[in-house]
């Protein structure tokens, strides 16, 4: 899959990280990223900067450096988003005196030509608590409050901001000025977002053991708590040891947190987070389907199902859902590879409602965090690679927006994972019956893995299943062939041990050589090869069970 470079700096000092990202929801071509860019990475010395595409994320331009309100130096915290009238806005958290940082307050821009360049700035709200902003924008056309934009942060509790008027004024719930409380203040890191019925969710964490949901009905008018979401979590920061105040992986100097994300569809919400009760990070979950009243367990399960080493973490994950309700989490993968202790990025994608979800691999090369590394706040042992990144979908697809050190500087990359193959997934998903994916998962670990041939096979898919998704989101025809064939071979499978076996008739076979053959002229030489060598055993298969062409 393609990485795109966003930003090109020069200087190690301008390092990149911490990066939000959202797309025009009325032209999917239009793309904004932001970030912190460092002036020096000893004495944690930043502003944010954006950079904008025209071309759905191909190519990126730099916007011209945002102006500071009086009194700021330093501004971090970046965060995105777009109502339903062509405006983007950027909120930042100003401050002074770096690297202690003294922090002034909150702080809004609006941008009405798709970020090319950026208002004055907005001061909306003046604390030294202020802090880890979120901001979320109602672009559903059926919501009662399309157009409405919303920003929350920390001040010794959830406070809360919105504009109705495109920016123009910006308040709090009804009747309150910009900055209201909405939340006592035993919870931090507050994230929100819009579900397409304009029912807007608030959640935030107590940085030990639990995650709590504020919900709005009204447009942000007035906030209501829903049950916790999750209890009983292990955070990173209850579990692991700290430096200087932020706690730190096994193998890593960079600083990590628990930061929850979550993405609504409906009524269907998601929210996950990162989670050290394995004694590894890893990605967990909770779902519920009625709004936020219940939820699928107390303290979640795991997102990302496959095997992977103890001493890989999964760290910093983002939730967003597409107008199809596909939800993607991107996060980073931690860990040696194969030696070194790396990063990749990796998105997972559920197609049935966040039931379960599969697992991509963004990067084509994994960086080290350790090239080119801030100071968190001055301090030589304790580096920055952000507390999160960015994620956001459109018809054209899912866009993540990470931190990358390939270059030898700390930059901004992108890739756009295509919509076609969130619909393709979406199709061959429907083919199937709730136990089945699980039936296929069998058949791979246990049968597959037992014979020569079936080695083969799950190697092919390994080397190739990459380039065949593309072939078969963006054909239908051949989509439609793939998933007819899944739906008969699952019935293959099932049968497998039973009495009476299914057989591999010449019909079936036929069909699998005419996918074969639709897929082979647009090929790598290396698939044709194995189409090639495949041939043979096709046609030697035709009779048998699934188990005796295995042998």
């Amino acid at each position: 899959m393609q990485n795109v470079q966003v930003t090109h700096d020069t200087s190690t000092n301008n390092a990149r990280s911490e990066s939000s990202i959202a797309i025009n929801p009325n032209n999917p071509n239009q793309i904004v990223a932001a970030s912190k860019k460092f002036a020096n990475i000893h004495t944690y010395d930043f502003t944010l900067a954006t950079e904008y595409s025209t071309d759905g994320g191909q190519t990126w331009h730099a916007s011209p450096a945002l102006a500071l309100p009086a009194g700021a130096t330093v501004m971090t915290d970046p965060t995105l988003a777009w109502d339903d009238s062509n405006n983007v806005f950027l909120v930042g958290l100003t401050g002074y005196n770096p690297p202690t940082w003294t922090t002034i307050g909150i702080v809004i821009y609006k941008s009405s030509d798709r970020g090319a360049t950026w208002s004055a700035p907005n001061p909306i709200h003046n604390s030294p608590n202020d802090d880890k902003q979120w901001a979320a924008g109602d672009t559903h056309p059926k919501s009662p409050f399309h157009g409405h934009v919303y920003t929350v942060w920390d001040n010794n509790g959830i406070a809360f901001a919105r504009t109705t008027d495109h920016g123009t004024t910006w308040t709090g719930t009804s009747g309150a000025a910009a900055g209201v409380q909405i939340a006592p203040g035993n919870t931090v890191y507050p994230e929100i977002t819009v579900s397409d019925n304009g029912t807007v969710y608030v959640v935030s964490t107590d940085a030990q053991s639990l995650v709590a949901m504020l919900v709005s009905t009204d447009g942000g008018a007035s906030f209501h708590s829903a049950p916790d979401p999750a209890t009983g979590i292990t955070t990173l920061e209850a579990a692991l040891p700290a430096v200087d105040q932020f706690p730190e992986l096994p193998g890593g100097t960079f600083r990590v947190i628990s930061d929850p994300t979550v993405a609504a569809y409906g009524d269907i919400i998601l929210v996950a987070w990162s989670d050290y009760r394995e004694r590894s990070a890893r990605i967990y979950y909770v779902r519920s389907v009625d709004g936020g009243s219940t939820w699928s367990s107390p303290s979640g399960q795991r997102l990302d199902t496959a095997t992977v080493p103890s001493d890989f973490h999964h760290i910093m994950p983002q939730m967003v859902v597409d107008q199809l309700g596909v939800f993607g989490c991107v996060y980073y993968e931690f860990g040696p590879k194969p030696k070194k202790s790396l990063i990749d990025v990796v998105l997972s994608l559920s197609a049935d409602e966040g039931v379960t979800f599969g697992r991509s691999v963004l990067t084509t090369q994994p960086w080290d965090p350790t090239i080119d590394a801030p100071w968190a706040h001055g301090d030589p042992r304790v580096t920055f690679i952000g507390d999160y990144m960015g994620l956001d979908a459109s018809p054209q697809g899912f866009q993540p927006v990470w931190t990358d050190t390939r270059t030898g500087i700390q930059e901004l990359f992108t890739t756009t994972v295509p919509a076609d193959l969130g619909l393709c997934i979406v199709e061959v998903l429907n083919a199937l019956e709730g136990g089945e994916i699980e039936l296929v998962r069998r058949f791979r670990d246990q049968e597959l893995a037992a014979t020569p041939l079936g080695r083969r096979l799950t190697a092919l898919v390994q080397r190739h299943g990459a380039e065949m998704a593309r072939y078969v989101a963006t054909d239908s025809e051949l989509r439609a062939q793939a998933v007819s064939l899944l739906r008969r071979g699952v019935e293959l499978i099932g049968s497998a041990r039973s009495a009476e076996p299914g057989r591999l008739d010449r019909e079936i076979i036929g069909d699998i050589g005419d996918l074969l053959d639709h897929v082979y002229p647009r090929a790598s030489s290396g698939l044709r090869r194995e189409i090639e060598q495949i041939r043979p055993e096709l046609r030697a298969a035709e009779g048998k069970t699934v188990i005796e062409a295995l042998r």
